[in-house]
């Protein structure tokens, strides 16, 4: 029964590659996050599944990709364990190397192989493997910091007891990387004068980081609303 409801499943998943339709994958992830493991573990099964065979021609959200995958990273049942990080591999090779801009590929001087190596090296510490990998890609992808922690946030919401508490943790590192800023304040007093490095503050960004007021509104309401 188990093994037939995964097999259904991607092939709904599958025959949904072919369409602009969303619906589909947006639903098996709601269901990833909000019914039972054993549910929510078929439904990642196949997801995962998905996008290990059809790789780089499947239509790919990657933030929510990135964070369901991140999630199920740190799942003590070896098997989930497992998968998510070989769909790591799969999207570090593609949508994430195909998505990443140019600047950022020069700069940082590290390739997929070095993505996948990484990923590698965390198969037997699933206990820490999340926080590891999360931080790894904040630092990576310093890019994507808005879109997932709106993704993580959304997430959060709907999500049950589990899966919020393993979202939270996963969306510290993206924290890191924003700089709020308070425009009240007279110019010069953001603070902007100051290099953000690993030394001062431990900011993964160099500069100003995401430090704009449309990102400091966007970070104070969805924490505000969250802890409400």
């Amino acid at each position: 029964t188990s093994q037939l409801s995964v097999t259904t499943l991607y092939q709904l998943l599958e025959l949904h590659g072919k369409t602009t339709n969303t619906m589909v994958v947006e639903w098996v992830i709601d269901r990833c996050y909000t019914k039972s493991v054993r549910f929510s573990d078929r439904c990642f099964t196949a997801l995962a599944k998905t996008f290990i065979e059809v790789a780089n021609d499947y239509p790919c959200d990657l933030p929510s990709v990135l964070t369901l995958t991140l999630t199920n990273v740190g799942s003590p049942r070896m098997h989930v364990h497992e998968l998510a990080l070989r769909l790591m591999v799969v999207l570090c090779k593609g949508h994430l190397s195909e998505s990443q801009p140019t600047t950022s590929q020069q700069s940082n001087g590290i390739s997929s192989s070095d993505d996948v190596a990484y990923i590698i090296s965390l198969a037997s510490n699933y206990s820490k493997s999340q926080m590891m990998l999360s931080e790894y890609l904040a630092r990576r992808r310093p890019d994507l910091t808005m879109a997932m922690f709106s993704e993580i946030t959304t997430r959060i919401l709907t999500a049950n007891s589990c899966s919020r508490g393993t979202l939270f943790m996963i969306l510290l590192p993206w924290i890191h990387n924003i700089e709020l800023t308070d425009p009240s304040l007279p110019k010069g007093m953001h603070g902007h004068d100051i290099a953000l490095n690993e030394e001062q503050g431990n900011a993964f960004l160099q500069g100003l980081g995401w430090g704009s007021v449309q990102s400091t509104e966007l970070i104070l309401n969805n924490l505000f609303y969250l802890t409400a």
